[in-house]
This record gives C-alpha cells, structure tokens and sequence, in this order.
C-alpha cells in the first residue's frame, strides 16, 4: 500500500491529547465473548457527559462460545441488540454486523455494514474526530482503512488495555501512535486477525511524517 497522507509529530501529540467534554464515537465490539464488552457497552451508552455514541459494530470472534467468526460476530450482534434493548434504546440505526471473517491478507479488506458505515460516519462534517474504540478483533477498522483508501477518513483510534493503539484520523491525514509498550503481539485478539493488525500498525508507521519515520528507523 502507497499514498499515505502525513501528519507532523507535533499535531499527532496534539491530537492524542486527553480530549475535553464528550466525544462523538463508536463501539466495535465482541460482545457475546466475554463480559467486559457487555460492561463496555453499558457504560458507553449511561455516560453521554463523555461519550456521544452513534453506532456498535459487531466483531467476530472464534472460540468455545462461537463455532466460527461468522457465528461469534452474529451472536455478538444479537448480544448487542439485547443489552441495548434491556437499557431501554432503541437500536435501529445504530447496530451494524461486521466481517463474517478475518482479513485474508493484509491488503484484502472484508466488506461489511460496519466497516461501510464507520468510513460514511467518520467522512461526515463534524466539529471534532469520531473516536473509534476497539474492544475486539480489529477486522472491521482495518478493513475501514482499506476501503476508504486513497481518502482517508476522519476518525481517532482508541484501543483497548490488550490492543496498544492510540492514533487519529482527520478528513486527509491518519496519525496512528502507540499508546502502551509493545505487547499486542501476544493476545489473542491478534491470533485471531494478524493481517488486521498488520494493516493498522502499517497505517500507524507510514502516516508518520518522513523526518519522524526516519528518527523512528533508527
């Protein structure tokens, strides 16, 4: 992949900044996986003094609970449906299923709702970035990247304790930048999607500006 916009290192630090009030952002989530997405998800939707969310993405997920990834974003979809519905919101318009599958290769995205309605949602007007928080397999924001090249969206990456990424996006420049020591090669979300993980961490080092992939080379 070629053609990355760039960022200085001074507007990517600006941009990583603890932001100040609520944020517009969306949850891409396993949720039938494990229960702290379902808690992610509640507190999401309970804090708007901090967080304005828009939509949910289901992720596929593959383990005991799961007989594939299709299953495992499936029932993450339903689970998601469910927990939305207990709280009292209504999920029409907000809840979209995500890849059926992981990244077959690093330049090969895999098509969804979620990852064409996180690229329409991050290309629309806003005042601030759409922060993207990521608590499962990356699949839906990789494939996201990929289909929005060579424009690249608006949108600020936040990853969970396991997934070490912070970064942001803005309408013609992506800033991805580590956020936690090295040590997302180990977990199991990166088992599940190397080629996704591959494809952010390759946004994150060529969206960097010359001077500062240069300093980081050596």
């Amino acid at each position: 992949m070629s053609g990355y916009p760039t960022i200085s290192p001074a507007r990517r630090l600006e941009l990583l900044e603890p932001p100040q009030g609520p944020v517009d952002a969306v949850l891409d989530t396993d949720t039938y996986n494990e229960i702290d997405d379902q808690f992610a998800l509640v507190y999401a939707l309970l804090s708007p003094e901090k967080i304005r969310l828009e939509a949910v993405y289901a992720a596929p997920f593959f383990n005991e609970r799961s007989s594939g990834p299709a299953d495992g974003m499936e029932r993450s979809y339903e689970e998601i449906l469910r927990v939305m519905t207990h709280l009292g919101f209504d999920p029409t318009g907000m809840v979209y299923r995500g890849s059926t599958g992981y990244l077959p290769a690093k330049g090969t995205p895999c098509e969804s709702d979620a990852a064409s309605d996180l690229i329409a949602r991050a290309r629309a007007p806003r005042s601030g970035p759409l922060y993207v928080m990521t608590i499962g397999a990356i699949t839906n924001v990789a494939s996201a990247l990929l289909m929005a090249m060579p424009t690249v969206p608006a949108l600020v990456h936040v990853g969970a304790a396991t997934l070490p990424l912070g970064g942001v996006l803005s309408t013609t420049t992506l800033a991805l930048a580590s956020s936690a020591p090295p040590g997302f090669s180990t977990t199991t979300r990166k088992v599940w999607g190397p080629s996704a993980s591959r494809v952010v961490f390759h946004f994150q080092r060529n969206s960097a500006s010359p001077s500062a992939r240069s300093a980081s080379s050596t």
